[in-house]
């Protein structure tokens, strides 16, 4: 278990310096990045992934058995990686092979009141999936990149849940309790919010840009000066999801200012929404539940 890094006097924690101590490379697994670098690689292929999957036998057979859940109903189970990307799509196989790399941090346990890891994660894979649907439904410039982003955009969480364990015990138990926005009680504890921790330990590494400024702006999109467009993007699909009450639903009451400026960003009627909100939430739950069963 990681050290906790914010135990400390009186004195506010030093953003900076926590997130100098936290090294990216010990947050997420190696592959993690591999497989992000093909995201942004125009010219990266099947062939690519099947060599980074590959290096993994763990990753390997999780990634297959996803391939052969009911959700994706293929019709003969699949034994070979290349095979799934020839049945399923590169980018859909990429996805998985995301997923199941990240899910590695949400196994263990934390009993603190109000928060579940596991519920952390089922929100990350409803805001991916969703980002996704939304994205593929409109007909947005972002399907490449939707699904990564939903899945990292709330990464700064499970970082405190790590390394500031004690603080952060402090904050949950706040939110549930006062059921205050989670963002303004991470403040209050520790003068930073999950956003600003994630992309100081995020904004150097391998990781795209454009998923660290998520990672940043997810709750403001209208601060983004490079990607508001993804970030009004994660941000409904986080909205809608806690709307559905899919995994961890944070406290945090919808902005209407906000919410009206990423459907204008991206070009979406408040009838569209009333279309998401009437056919979505089935297909949703269904690969929600196909995901989190990698977790077992």
């Amino acid at each position: 278990m990681p050290l906790d890094m914010c135990m400390r006097d009186s004195s506010p924690m030093d953003l900076e310096k926590l997130t100098a101590e936290i090294d990216h490379l010990s947050t997420l697994p190696d592959i993690v990045f591999k497989i992000m670098e093909l995201t942004n690689d125009k010219n990266s292929g099947a062939d690519d992934l099947v060599k980074v999957i590959q290096t993994d036998p763990s990753i390997t057979t999780k990634v297959l058995r996803m391939v052969n859940a009911p959700y994706y109903a293929v019709a003969n189970e699949i034994y070979d990686v290349k095979k799934a990307i020839v049945r399923l799509g590169f980018r859909a196989i990429r996805e998985i092979s995301l997923t199941v790399s990240v899910c590695e941090l949400f196994k263990s346990k934390s009993n603190i009141h109000g928060y579940k890891r596991s519920e952390l994660w089922r929100h990350l894979v409803g805001v991916a999936i969703l980002a996704k649907m939304i994205s593929e439904r409109m007909n947005l410039a972002l399907s490449n990149q939707a699904f990564s982003a939903g899945l990292l955009h709330d990464i700064g969480i499970i970082l405190m849940d790590q390394y500031c364990q004690d603080d952060f015990i402090k904050v949950m138990q706040n939110s549930s309790e006062n059921k205050r926005c989670v963002c303004e009680c991470e403040k209050e504890v520790l003068t930073f919010d999950h956003q600003m921790l994630s992309y100081g330990v995020f904004e150097k590494s391998e990781i795209p840009d454009s998923i660290a400024d998520v990672m940043r702006y997810h709750h403001q999109p209208q601060n983004s000066k490079e990607y508001a467009a993804l970030n009004s993007l994660i941000y409904i699909a986080d909205k809608l999801c806690n709307s559905f009450q899919i995994g961890y639903v944070d406290h945090c009451e919808i902005d209407n200012p906000t919410f009206n400026y990423c459907l204008n960003e991206l070009n979406i009627r408040s009838i569209d929404v009333k279309v998401f909100v009437e056919e979505f939430p089935e297909l949703l739950n269904s690969a929600v539940e196909s995901y989190t069963s990698i977790l077992n």
